[in-house]
């Protein structure tokens, strides 16, 4: 026991206690070291032979006090004194081994603070290694704490702290102890690697729910946001692949349940990896600021279309992310022109007013609107259908003209002229609204007067959207993707 090493002490651990026992006292004292010499002249007379057997008898007697000892790893008592000088060293000496086996043995019991009282050097590295495994304990249990609380995850940073916390865990418990399980490490590390994959798939889940309900455009952010917490479950998802890979590698025998749950998890890699992509089209940061942006990203959407081909509810998605893309990418209505004409010649909108009587004779009134810029209402249309009452006069820069001197320009009735074909899609209930039919007609009301259409602002921000064009992109996105705008089959 002297000579007992730490790496000694762990194989020890897997072999019977008692088979060591019996091989300590052995080792020390041997019992038959005390046995009489056989008779040297094989013709002894009968009573050489009889004392010799007497005596072989007395010792058998005497020894068995020290088996007794031996195997019992107890201390000796008076009983177990001797006569024969011989068997009293060898039940002295297997008293002296019982003590050391005792304290072997509350140190393998896991004997909370325990007392030994052996051999000194023993005792000195039985309490070291009592601490160590003390140490052991309270780091496993940190562990296992933390993988039996839940885990809540609002964010990706949230996912990297959880698993930087328990990735110190398990590293304080693998180091600060020698007789760490590395086996048991490395569930650990799996486990809570899919502890922090179920909280991203939670949150990832949640978001692209919100976000694919969103209509086109995303709020902003929403989309970004969605795609960053897919990339990062991508990731975990590799993380664990690859511990999984380590795992196999060192033959550790992983708990079934959690092997079967990592494989499960390593095989949703596919699915994230379509999320990211249709969100990310759906995200594309100048999907309403191009233009000419509406065919190269229909052929996109096409293709996400096609991988979908065994998922029609996703399917169905994209057929209506895309009629809300056409909703969006074409203006639903363009203001008119900043000019009107009066006798001919463009003067700015903002500086005519419009006065009229209520009833003849009953004095001018002059209206606090001024002349609106939208295709209906108080406008240069409106007042040539339906003036707004008796003897209406238009005023600019100190002069009175007649109401009929007042006239729109030619980009003003250009967007009358869309503003009306646009109009249909809004008050069509076919399903789809948007189709290459649809699409086509709209394109035609467009040509007519095509540079002056994309000359044309919008109601809400006044931008010049370059409508025509779009039109012009739309036509040829759906062409070349016509699945995407037909009708479902029911």
């Amino acid at each position: 026991m002297n000579g007992l090493k730490s790496g000694a002490l762990l194989l020890l651990l897997g072999i019977p206690f008692a088979l060591y026992a019996a091989w300590q006292v052995h080792r020390a004292t041997p019992i038959d070291t005390g046995a009489p010499e056989p008779p040297a002249d094989k013709s002894a007379s009968k009573e050489q032979l009889a004392a010799a057997r007497t005596k072989a008898a007395a010792l058998s007697g005497e020894s068995r006090k020290a088996v007794e000892v031996s195997w019992q790893y107890r201390t000796a008592v008076p009983a177990d004194n001797s006569p024969d000088p011989t068997v009293t060293a060898v039940v002295k000496a297997a008293s002296a081994r019982s003590a050391d086996l005792t304290d072997l043995d509350r140190f393998l019991s896991a004997v909370k603070e325990p007392t030994f009282n052996g051999n000194a050097g023993l005792k000195k590295r039985y309490t070291e290694w009592a601490k160590d495994l003390a140490t052991r304990e309270t780091d496993a249990q940190a562990v296992t704490k933390w993988l039996s609380e839940p885990l809540t995850i609002v964010s990706v940073d949230d996912a990297g702290k959880a698993l930087d916390k328990v990735s110190k865990l398990i590293n304080d418990y693998s180091t600060r102890s020698q007789f760490a399980d590395k086996g048991k490490a490395t569930d650990w590390r799996i486990r809570g690697r899919i502890k922090a994959i179920d909280g991203l798939t939670a949150l990832a889940d949640a978001q692209y729910a919100t976000t694919v309900s969103a209509n086109l455009p995303l709020p902003k952010g929403a989309g970004e946001s969605a795609i960053a917490t897919l990339k990062e479950l991508k990731t975990q998802l590799a993380a664990l692949g690859a511990e999984l890979a380590t795992a196999k590698r060192d033959k550790v025998t992983l708990d079934p349940e959690v092997r079967a749950l990592a494989d499960a998890k390593s095989g949703n890699a596919d699915e994230y990896t379509a999320r990211e992509e249709l969100l990310a089209l759906f995200a594309k940061p100048d999907l309403f600021t191009n233009a000419s942006g509406a065919a190269p990203w229909l052929k996109q959407v096409a293709a996400q279309y096609k991988k979908m081909d065994k998922n029609p509810k996703v399917q169905s998605l994209i057929r209506d992310k895309v009629q809300q893309f056409a909703d969006a990418f074409i203006p639903s209505a363009a203001r008119l022109d900043d000019e009107v004409l009066i006798r001919g010649k463009p003067v700015p909108r903002a500086a005519v007013r419009i006065k009229f009587e209520k009833k003849p004779g009953g004095g001018y009134i002059v209206p606090t609107e001024l002349l609106a810029d939208a295709a209906a209402g108080f406008n240069e249309f409106e007042f040539a259908r339906k003036p707004p009452g008796f003897n209406t006069l238009v005023t600019f820069a100190a002069s009175e003209y007649d109401l009929k001197d007042l006239a729109p320009t030619e980009r003003s009735k250009a967007a009358v002229a869309f503003n009306a074909a646009r109009a249909k899609f809004a008050a069509s209930t076919t399903a789809p609204r948007w189709t290459g039919e649809s699409v086509a007609e709209l394109k035609k009301a467009c040509e007519v007067q095509k540079d002056l259409v994309d000359q044309l602002r919008t109601l809400d921000t006044g931008t010049v959207p370059k409508i025509a064009t779009r039109v012009a992109g739309l036509v040829a996105g759906v062409a070349a993707c016509q699945e995407l705008f037909e009708a479902e089959a029911p």
